[in-house]
Parts: structure tokens; sequence; C-alpha cells
């Protein structure tokens, strides 16, 4: 009775490992296709950098500009060598905290296609991969509902969440550059039509 109890425990164990390794089977398969479905976007990403696009991006440079010099650097210690004269930079977990703080990107794991995001930038994003990563963020988080420019979409967002931001990792002066990049872009955004 004994021995057949122990081959009854042993085929419960085999069947729970058995279940277990399914199980991690079914999440690597799942997370395959998530980066098959990233890399088949970072096409479409680039397809969606319009002249609408890319001519808003410049009208916002200036403003642009001051949000990636108050986020470099901005999640590391200040005590830390500086480089000489390196050009500011931005790297990939600044630019996620960015987005995090004015909710374009929820606090969880960054979804799939920030993959596609910074698809061929270097890790450290200089000024021109920023921008390009800001469109590209636009075009892969913007609702799927949201017509029209995305990018104007993303920008609206930072506009009607800087009061309600936080930016914790930001001093004082890194969060005024914010609050001025924001008030410029409203100007921007919200600049009245011309009147005939």
């Amino acid at each position: 009775m004994q021995k057949l109890e122990e081959e009854v425990n042993a085929a419960k164990r085999h069947v729970e490992q058995a279940a277990a390794e399914l199980a991690a089977k079914k999440k690597e398969e799942v997370q395959t296709q998530k980066s098959l479905t990233a890399i088949s976007s970072i096409k479409s990403l680039d397809e969606g950098l319009t002249d609408d696009v890319v001519g808003l991006l410049e009208d916002c440079e200036e403003p642009l500009a001051l949000i990636f010099e108050a986020f470099s650097g901005s999640l590391y210690a200040d005590d830390e060598p500086k480089k000489g004269d390196a050009p500011p930079s931005l790297d990939h977990a600044e630019f996620i905290y960015f987005l995090q703080e004015f909710g374009i990107l929820g606090r969880a794991e960054p979804p799939e296609l920030m993959c596609g995001v910074f698809y061929g930038c270097p890790a450290q994003l200089d000024s021109q991969s920023y921008k390009r990563c800001i469109a590209r963020s636009a075009l892969a988080l913007a609702p799927d509902d949201e017509d029209g420019n995305k990018l104007l979409w993303l920008l609206m967002v930072l506009t009607e969440n800087i009061h309600g931001t936080k930016m914790a990792a930001l001093d004082v002066q890194r969060r005024v550059k914010v609050i001025n990049a924001c008030d410029i872009l409203m100007d921007i955004i919200y600049e009245p039509e011309p009147e005939e």
C-alpha cells in the first residue's frame, strides 16, 4: 500500500512538473509572438512618420529640446563624474520615465512596441534620436480611435497632464524647464487659426 502511495505521489509530482513546463513554454511562445509583433510594427511606425508629423516635430523643436535637457541625466546621481563637454543625452530608462510621468505610458512593464520605438537608436539618445523616439512613441501609444496626427495627441497629453505630474526625479530647475516647454507647446498647439 505504501509503495502504491509513493507511486501516486511521484506521478502527481511528474504531472505538476509537466504542467509547469507547459506553462513556461506557453509563456515563452507568447513572448516570442509579442516580439514578432513588435518587429513587424517597426516598419509601420516609420511609415507613420508623415510630412504632417515631421512638420509638427519641427514646429515644436524648442519645447522638445527643453524637455530633452530636463530629463537628460535625471535618473542618475549628480555626483557622477562629468565627461568634459559631452553633449547631453537621454538613455532609454529616462525616456520611458518621461513618458510614464505624463501618463503616456503606464507604470507597468513597457509594451513590446517600445522595442520598435528604440529600434536603430543608440542606448544614449542624442537630440535627433530623441525626436524620432517621440514621434514613434506617439504612433505606437496613441489610442486606436485617435485619428489624424498622433504626434499632436502626444503633445496635447503633455500640456494637459503637466499640472498633475510630480517629476520627482527632477530638481526644481529641471521642472521649471519642463513647465516652460509645456507652456510653449500650448502656444504652438492651440495657436488660433489666422483670420482670412
